[in-house]
């Protein structure tokens, strides 16, 4: 099986304040777009590295900063393609229209696409159907982050992990999730997120880069 690729998520106001902050150990640095203060894309293009870029631009609907509207959203996750973007990220409740014109471009560009679902609140049952549904979009991988409220819901969650013909990313959202996060990189997740530090955590039930390697261990 491919090794879990780990992607070290990075939410602060400053573009300067990132460089400081990426891991040796991170494959991937996820870049919060909406947290900053100054979206500067060249001074972004400054410091890339050998690092790979994944760049999130997330609204009020996704816990994210972004204030404006969807099409001026998509519009700058579209220019961020040619800063440094490895991979972007949209949210499947996004307009299917601007998501199709961000996976045109990005396709052109050979930049990989993740296409997201988030529920804050619990772990629905259809989430086959939703599978289904982003599949059809084609997308290079498809993530889900869900809350998990009792044990049914890993199962529930979990489930997405056979049998998938894409890449997935599955992620179980607060203090009961915290076991897909040891879990699912071993089961076949295409990545996992894991902060340095407790205070960078980015969601509800993320477990540091060394608690997971502690009980990999």
């Amino acid at each position: 099986m491919r090794k879990s690729l780990y992607c070290q998520p990075i939410r602060v106001d400053a573009i300067e304040k990132i460089a400081g902050k990426i891991s040796k150990s991170a494959d991937i640095v996820e870049i919060w777009l909406d947290h900053l203060k100054d979206l500067d894309f060249e001074k972004l293009l400054k410091i890339k590295n050998k690092k790979l870029f994944l760049y999130v631009l997330k609204s009020k609907r996704e816990q994210g900063k972004f204030k404006g509207s969807e099409k001026s959203r998509v519009e700058l996750l579209i220019k961020s393609l040619n800063y440094g973007a490895d991979y972007v990220d949209i949210d499947i409740k996004t307009d299917i229209a601007l998501i199709k014109k961000l996976l045109k471009v990005a396709k052109s560009q050979k930049v990989k696409t993740i296409i997201s679902y988030h529920d804050f609140e619990k772990t629905p049952t259809n989430l086959h159907a939703i599978y289904k549904k982003i599949s059809t979009l084609n997308p290079d991988i498809i993530k889900f982050s869900t809350k998990i409220n009792k044990v049914h819901d890993i199962a529930e969650l979990f489930s997405l992990l056979k049998n998938n013909k894409k890449k997935i990313i599955t992620l179980g959202m607060g203090e009961k999730g915290e076991i897909t996060r040891i879990l699912a990189p071993k089961l076949g997740n295409y990545l996992y997120y894991a902060p340095l530090h407790k205070e960078d955590k980015t969601a509800d039930g993320q477990l540091t880069y060394e608690e997971l390697n502690n009980y990999w261990q």
